[in-house]
C-alpha cells in the first residue's frame, strides 16, 4: 500500500488502553498524528476541535455506543464530512454502523497494518472522488 503522503491526523476512539497504545505507536511510526478518545463524548469533542482526517470508531464505548457517536458526527456540520472507520468484535454491528454513516467496518482483532491499510484506502478513495 502506498503511503498517504503528508502526515494525516487519525482520531482513535476506543476505551481499550492497549488498543490506544498500539494504534498510537504504529500510526506515529508511519508519520501520522494520533488523537485518542476513550468515550463517545470525548470523541465528539476532539473531532469538533481538531478536525481529524479520519476517525477510527469502536462500537463499544462507555457512555454511548458507536452507532450513536457516528450519528452525532454525521449530523454535525463541523464533522459530517469526516470519514469514519468502524471497528468491533461484534459481527452483527456492521450494518448498523454503515447505516449510521461509517465508510467501512473492520472486525476485531485487527492488525495495526491492516487497519492502516483500510484507513489509506478510505482516504485515497475519498480524495479520488473529490478530485484532489
Amino acid at each position: 500500500m502506498a503511503a498517504l503522503g503528508p502526515c494525516r491526523t487519525i482520531l482513535v476512539a476506543d476505551d481499550d488502553y492497549d488498543v490506544q497504545v498500539i494504534a498510537h505507536a504504529y500510526f506515529c511510526s508511519h508519520g501520522h498524528t494520533v488523537l485518542s478518545a476513550y468515550d463517545g463524548r470525548e470523541c465528539l469533542d476532539i473531532a469538533r476541535a481538531h478536525a481529524p482526517d479520519i476517525i477510527v470508531l469502536d462500537v463499544r464505548l462507555p457512555d454511548m455506543d458507536g452507532v450513536q457517536v457516528a450519528h452525532r458526527l454525521k449530523a454535525d456540520p463541523t464533522t459530517c464530512a469526516t470519514p469514519i472507520l468502524a471497528v468491533s468484535s461484534i459481527v452483527n454491528m456492521r450494518r448498523p454502523m454503515l447505516e449510521a454513516g461509517c465508510e467501512d467496518f473492520i472486525l476485531k482483532p485487527v492488525l495495526p497494518g491492516d487497519l492502516l491499510d483500510m484507513i489509506e484506502l478510505i482516504l485515497a478513495d475519498r480524495e479520488r472522488r473529490q478530485g484532489t
